[in-house]
C-alpha cells in the first residue's frame, strides 16, 4: 500500500475528514488480526476488560491521600508511568489492543489519554499511526499533540514522518512545531 493509501486509510479510520483517493485501500477490522494459538487472551472482549483493569490499576497507582485537617481526606492524583508489566502485556495484544486504546483518545480523563498515548507508542508499528495520528493533528490540547507526536516516533519514519512534518509546518502552537521539528531532526534517518 502507498503512503498516500495509507495515510486516506489513516484519516478514515481515525474518523478524520474524508478524502478522496484513485489508489485501493485495504481495510483490516480487529477480527481479522489472528495472535498466536498460545497466547492467552484472544477474545476481543477480554482484551477490552483487561486493558480497562491496566488502565484504571495505573491511575491508581498515582493516587495519594491527603489528611486536610483533621478529618477531611483528599485523594490526589498524579501522573503515574504505567509499568513495564502493564506495558509488555498490553503490547503483546498486538494490533488487537490498537481500536481499543483508540477509544481511550477519545475520552475525557486525561490520564486515560496519555497513558493509551503511550500504550500505542509501546506497540508501534502500522496500525498506530492512524490513531496517534488523528491526536497529533486535530486534538485541542497542544500537549497531547505534543505527546501524540512523540509516540509517533515508535511507528516507521515512512509513515511518522509526514506527520511531524505537517505538526512543525502548520501546527497553531509554536510549542507544538518546535517539538515536531525537533522529533523530526532527532528521529529521522542518519
Amino acid at each position: 500500500m502507498s503512503l498516500r493509501a495509507l495515510a486516506v486509510s489513516l484519516l478514515l479510520t481515525a474518523g478524520g475528514a474524508s478524502l478522496i483517493t484513485s489508489e485501493p485501500l485495504t481495510v483490516v477490522s480487529a477480527s481479522q488480526i489472528q495472535l498466536p494459538k498460545n497466547h492467552p487472551v484472544t477474545d476481543q472482549d477480554a482484551i477490552r476488560e483487561r486493558i480497562r483493569e491496566i488502565m484504571l490499576e495505573t491511575i491508581k497507582a498515582g493516587e495519594t491521600v491527603i489528611l486536610v485537617g483533621s478529618k477531611q481526606k483528599v485523594v490526589a492524583i498524579t501522573f503515574s508511568p504505567p509499568s513495564s508489566e502493564a506495558t509488555a502485556e498490553i503490547k503483546s495484544y498486538g494490533d488487537l489492543a490498537v481500536p481499543i486504546l483508540a477509544e481511550y483518545l477519545r475520552r475525557d480523563s486525561g490520564f486515560e489519554k496519555y497513558h493509551a498515548m503511550r500504550f500505542l507508542g509501546a506497540i508501534g508499528g502500522e496500525s498506530v499511526v492512524a490513531p496517534l495520528s488523528h491526536v497529533a493533528l486535530n486534538d485541542r490540547s497542544e500537549s497531547y499533540r505534543e505527546y501524540a507526536l512523540a509516540s509517533l516516533t515508535e511507528a516507521s519514519w515512512e509513515l511518522a514522518a509526514p506527520i511531524l512534518r505537517e505538526a512543525a509546518s502548520h501546527d497553531a502552537n509554536i510549542k507544538v512545531r518546535q517539538a515536531a521539528k525537533e522529533l523530526l531532526d532527532g528521529y529521522g534517518p542518519r
